[in-house]
């Protein structure tokens, strides 16, 4: 069995010509067999947790070529594949994999999708096959009420996930980023009472739990009873946390 591992430097080649090129159950092309190329198509909607269905930000969302191919014959056996080439395969089922990005990195540009696809090679066949491609991990950022940003000033931030990855959030800066699925997400912040100037700290919570194709706003309240303690609310469920205030110079 003749296999070609396409490199890419060699797919950027390709997608200016289609490739004949061998993949698991390939041979003789001018046996029992059909060409086939394949396209991917990444989905923009994701369930938004605190509304309906919204769509990712478009320089998150990968082009077609930057998907890797996997394809995969009735005997298990498998080949890489690129986006915009034509491939010859004998006949018969198989399926094919998608994935663009690595599901187990977090952080802003940390996006991953993968789909799946199954089709039937005759033949003569000349076909292609469409991949649709899901977010696999989910997207998380986080906001504060307009009643929180009159009662605190220079509030900062930190989500920490179950792989132990930290990111900052500041007023200025609210990045939407990409965490694994299924990780635990802890909140804990710092910001300064605007009315006297004391300084406060939100110790470490537990906000909930994160799924695929999903994103999430971590929304941020202040009690109007002036009590200080605010309201975290994550996929709908609300936890609420009293802050401790501290010295911001204790030396001087």
């Amino acid at each position: 069995m003749k296999k070609h591992l396409i490199t890419c430097a060699a797919a950027a080649l390709l997608l200016s010509g289609c490739s004949k090129e061998q993949v698991p159950g390939g041979g003789n092309p001018s046996a029992d067999s059909g060409r086939v190329e394949f396209v991917c198509k990444p989905e923009v909607q994701v369930e938004n947790l605190t509304r309906a269905q919204i769509e990712l930000p478009s320089d998150c969302i990968p082009q077609s070529s930057q998907f890797q191919i996997t394809v995969t014959d009735g005997k298990g056996e498998s080949q890489k594949c690129s986006v915009g080439s034509e491939y010859t395969l004998t006949s018969g089922e198989y399926s094919a994999t998608a994935t663009c990005g690595d599901a187990s990195k977090e952080g802003v540009k940390a996006a991953c999708f993968e789909g799946e696809a199954t089709f039937t090679i005759e033949n003569k066949d000349s076909k292609t096959v469409s991949i649709a491609a899901k977010l696999v991990n989910s997207a998380v950022t986080l906001t504060t009420s307009e009643w929180f940003d009159k009662y605190y000033k220079d509030a900062e931030f930190t989500v920490t996930t179950s792989a132990d990855n930290a990111f900052a959030f500041t007023a200025a800066s609210r990045p939407l980023i990409f965490v694994q699925a299924a990780s635990t997400l802890k909140l804990k912040g710092k910001a300064v009472k605007t009315q006297n100037g004391t300084a406060v700290e939100f110790p470490e919570t537990v906000i909930g739990t994160t799924k695929a194709c999903a994103q999430y706003t971590i929304r941020i309240d202040a009690s109007q009873v002036g009590s200080g303690t605010v309201s975290i609310s994550f996929n709908d469920e609300l936890t609420e946390v009293a802050p401790f205030e501290y010295e911001l110079n204790p030396e001087a």
